[in-house]
């Protein structure tokens, strides 16, 4: 999750992959996060999305995080983009410690749970190679090849690379899991997360609702965002954010 602020769709409006502005990084730190690892995580993600914010062409009102701007730029929310499918391929990066089958069983499943973006009238299906994006199990110290937002710490994603780092999916955050959220569910959020970037969402879109409400999807929960407001850990799309920009 570290498409903060991010300046595509970002995890925005998507420009080219090539462009550094394309470039969604899934979990950028938040100031109330959790753990002093993540206030570490904040410093480092700061100075490098500077830096790639210097270079990018992004367009302002991808930048826009409030309700209103996101309806003016995305139209309704829950509006639906009626039973588009989208095509993935499955890759790795390096030498990932995780069960390549169970990660390709598990992503599909997530994809297509009648709970996720099937409700904004998306399907998905994997095929061979090529596809509209690729989903990507990568050792931790590849992230950064990928963009120089991306961190060994959290997964990524850039243009249509959609990049889950394997630390993230064997062990979830520590903010996670003090929001009670086991791994399972992580491994369904950073999915659904990562490819809600692709698909038009940026990060912290949303607020937090209310105590006990569920987190928007698009918060950086794996930073503590929104969990530290006192919305509950979910792994899948609120009404509000079922559309998509792809």
């Amino acid at each position: 999750m570290i498409v903060g602020l991010s300046i595509l769709v970002s995890a925005g409006a998507v420009i080219g992959s090539a462009a550094l502005s394309a470039y969604v990084p899934i979990e950028l730190a938040n100031p109330r996060a959790a753990t002093q690892i993540d206030q570490k995580a904040l410093i480092k993600y700061q100075a490098e999305r500077k830096v790639a914010e210097a270079k990018a062409k992004a367009e302002a009102d991808t930048k826009a995080k409030s309700a209103k701007q996101i309806v003016s730029n995305h139209g309704t929310p829950g509006a639906k983009n009626n039973n588009r499918l989208v095509t993935y391929s499955v890759a790795v990066k390096g030498k990932p410690s995780s069960n390549l089958s169970e990660f390709r069983v598990l992503a599909a499943e997530t994809l297509n749970d009648p709970r996720g973006w099937p409700r904004a009238g998306v399907q998905f299906k994997e095929v061979t190679n090529g596809g509209d994006f690729t989903l990507i199990l990568s050792e931790p110290q590849y992230l950064p090849s990928f963009s120089p937002v991306c961190s060994e710490d959290w997964s990524c994603r850039v243009g249509r690379d959609v990049i889950i780092n394997d630390k993230r999916w064997a062990t979830a955050s520590e903010a996670w899991k003090q929001a009670g959220g086991d791994i399972r569910n992580y491994r369904h959020m950073v999915v659904n997360h990562e490819v809600g970037h692709f698909l038009g969402h940026m990060d912290n879109e949303q607020q937090c609702a209310g105590v006990g409400q569920p987190a928007p999807l698009m918060d950086e929960q794996s930073m503590g965002y929104g969990l530290q407001d006192g919305c509950k850990f979910n792994p899948w799309p609120l009404e509000s954010e079922l559309w998509t920009n792809f």
